[in-house]
């Protein structure tokens, strides 16, 4: 009995020692900062956080669920992203103990982590009854996850957590059903049923992944049994209808709200076309490739992939490779399959597991013209929802952490248990990555939202302007530049408001969704057509993220800067000088001089130009656009600058021109006070 003890003892001590090692290795920077750092990225983590704080709004009564606030006034928004469902009900509760947003965000994330952990040890200790080490290896190769580490700063990916819990509600499910236990069976499987569909809701990607492993692996298993009488006699003899049934009416009702989000935005956008999803899809390199920050093989990888293989892009989402050994394993339990005698039906799922994961990485591949995933983004439902091909590589670790388990256990091929350590502990240091996710600058985006003042009650929705003072270049030319930084504040912005912006950027976007950044002189006619044509300028309000000030519109109230600066700004002719020659036209040199608050002009997000229209020696305008000046940057209170006019043509005795601001798109700024400069010849 002593010994009984000690030998649970020491496997609880192995167990708690397994999990801080784990976790340390996959949260070292955010534990070492103190948190100040956290999993995501400035724009990616900000949309799951604010979709999150929408889940936490449904529960506070504020938002109805199915509708965030985004995308104003669109109804039924949350289905042009992942839902984050269950992941919302866990951070709702992190929220209501008093973690601010982006730590009980993080928090999340470790919980997420330590489900996949606890249940893959459960999957394989309990229901596939392998050995107490092999199946706590098995949780951190899984939890580990060399590649997913990599991604980790896509939050969504890490419910690939919930796979092995699923599977083990699963295989308690059939195995219910082969025993005759209607109790358990409809338990396990009304439970199973709930899980996946509320799974669906929560992150698309890796459900969608998961059911259709299940798909090949169901193609490869059910012959095996179907075509053996035994083995149909042994699942099917003590066949029982309510154990279907009800599980199939818990699935059926419980995947309504899945449907009702998603199928309508499904229609409407039409899902990914087949060039993103080849373009994002891996070579077989891609997939060999650890990665330079893989602890033991990272540098291997990079003289490797760097010097003989230079066309394998090993950059951002293509970065899904798995580390050498666990292929070998895979690559070695392949080979078992011929040797395979018993005809029980452990054999057949651990044939059918192998023969999937072959299929899979198969049908992934896109290796010069031979690209199978394209008929299942043509055929197979949901599969246009999936944009980025290669995160299914990130999936496949959890089946090939299985057949490492079993591998190891000896449930594959018998392994003298001297020989099974070393390859347990070779294939938890090969999942070892050292790549940074958590790059999130926690203090300082907090920081951010607790100056932000709060919007006028008059504010039914809003618009944003600019982007945070001094955060990005203002002129970068770079696309994530151009589309995130101030989309994806609105969108926090909204949710913790209460209160529905136009602006925001996700996977998918309503069809008339035009709020990029550039070209900055056209983004609030942009704004302005998308306002009229959903008729919602009544109790439009703008938040001014440069400034961080709130701006009221209603009625005949025009958006735009011409409403602020009004008649803030004066011009002056500073000199003239004659056309060089008889084709060619003035040259003048205007002073503007701006009284306003707000600096003006080119590199700030309130772009004027300076306008010349012409008018005949009657005085009848001819033409209002003759020409167009960029308007130079000019400082606030007082700041001046020289414009240089060269008119176009030579004008004719007795024509005049006025030199007039223009807000392009939006008004001539004479309509708001300032004074036109005149000019006769």
């Amino acid at each position: 009995m002593m010994k009984l003890t000690l030998n649970k003892n020491v496997k609880i001590v192995m167990f708690i020692l397994a999990f801080i090692l784990t976790f340390g290795v996959i949260f070292y920077t955010q534990i070492s900062t103190g948190f100040d750092f956290v999993i995501g990225s400035r724009f990616d983590g900000i949309i799951e956080t604010s979709i999150l704080y929408h889940w936490y709004n449904v529960f506070a009564g504020h938002a109805k669920w199915n509708q965030v606030a985004y995308f104003y006034p669109y109804i039924d928004t949350l289905g042009y992203n992942d839902g984050y469902f269950i992941f919302g009900l866990i951070f709702a509760i992190y929220k209501l103990l008093g973690l601010d947003i982006f730590l009980a965000s993080e928090f999340v994330n470790i919980t997420i982590k330590f489900i996949g952990f606890s249940s893959f040890f459960y999957l394989a200790r309990t229901v596939l009854k392998v050995g107490f080490y092999p199946a706590l290896a098995g949780s951190m190769i899984f939890t580990l996850s060399n590649s997913l580490t990599v991604q980790m700063h896509h939050a969504q990916l890490l419910s690939l957590a919930f796979a092995p819990l699923l599977t083990a509600l699963l295989l308690k499910y059939f195995s219910a059903i082969t025993k005759g236990e209607r109790k358990k069976a409809i338990l396990f499987g009304s439970c199973s049923a709930v899980f996946l569909s509320a799974w669906l809701i929560t992150t698309f990607y890796m459900a969608w992944f998961y059911l259709l492993f299940s798909l090949i692996f169901a193609m490869f298993f059910l012959p095996s049994v179907i075509f053996n009488k035994s083995l149909r006699h042994l699942v099917f003899s003590k066949f029982d209808y309510y154990s279907v049934f009800v599980p199939v009416f818990f699935f059926i009702s419980s995947i309504i709200p899945f449907l009702i989000v998603y199928l309508p935005k499904a229609k409407e956008t039409g899902g990914q076309n087949l060039y993103s999803v080849t373009y994002y899809a891996p070579k077989i390199g891609n997939l060999l490739d650890p990665g330079s920050t893989n602890l033991i093989f990272g540098k291997i990888a990079d003289a490797i992939f760097s010097n003989h293989f230079i066309s394998v892009q090993r950059v951002g989402e293509l970065k899904v490779g798995f580390p050498p050994l666990i292929l070998l394993i895979f690559i070695a339990s392949l080979f078992s399959l011929f040797y395979i005698k018993k005809k029980d039906i452990a054999p057949k799922l651990i044939s059918g597991l192998v023969l999937a994961i072959l299929l899979s990485l198969i049908v992934m591949i896109k290796q010069g013209d031979f690209f199978l995933w394209e008929y299942i983004w043509r055929y197979v439902p949901g599969a246009k929802g999936m944009r980025v091909t290669s995160r299914y590589a990130l999936f496949l670790i959890f089946p090939l952490a299985l057949v490492a388990t079993l591998f190891i256990s000896g449930k594959i091929i018998r392994i003298a248990k001297p020989l099974a350590l070393f390859i347990g502990m070779m294939l938890i240091a090969e999942q070892i990555n050292v790549s940074h996710s958590a790059t999130f600058d926690r203090k300082a985006n907090l920081a951010f939202l607790n100056n932000l003042p709060a919007p006028p009650e008059q504010c039914k929705a809003f618009y944003v302007l600019g982007q945070r003072k001094g955060e990005f270049d203002i002129n970068s030319k770079s696309i994530d530049l151009d589309l995130y930084p101030h989309n994806v504040d609105a969108m926090l912005i909204s949710e913790i408001f209460h209160l529905r912006t136009i602006n925001g950027f996700s996977t998918f976007n309503p069809k008339d969704w035009d709020f990029a950044k550039n070209p900055l002189n056209t983004y609030i006619p942009r704004v302005l057509k998308y306002v009229n044509a959903h008729e919602i300028r009544q109790g439009l309000c703008e938040f001014d993220l440069n400034r961080l000030e709130w701006s009221h519109f209603s009625g005949s109230h025009q958006p735009g800067l011409a409403a602020k600066i009004k008649g803030n700004l004066s011009l002056s002719l500073k000199s003239l000088l004659n056309p060089v020659n008889a084709d060619a036209g003035h040259t003048l040199l205007v002073t503007v001089v701006n009284m306003s608050d707000w600096a003006l002009g080119e590199n700030t997000f309130y772009p004027l130009n300076v306008g010349v229209r012409l008018y005949n020696p009657e005085g009848v305008m001819v033409n209002q656009d003759f020409l167009r000046i960029t308007l130079p940057y000019v400082a606030a209170n007082g700041g001046q600058t020289d414009v240089t006019i060269t008119l176009p043509d030579k004008m004719s005795r007795g024509s005049s021109i006025q030199i007039v601001p223009v807000e392009e798109g939006i008004i001539w700024l004479d309509q708001q006070g300032v004074k036109p400069l005149s000019i006769s010849f």
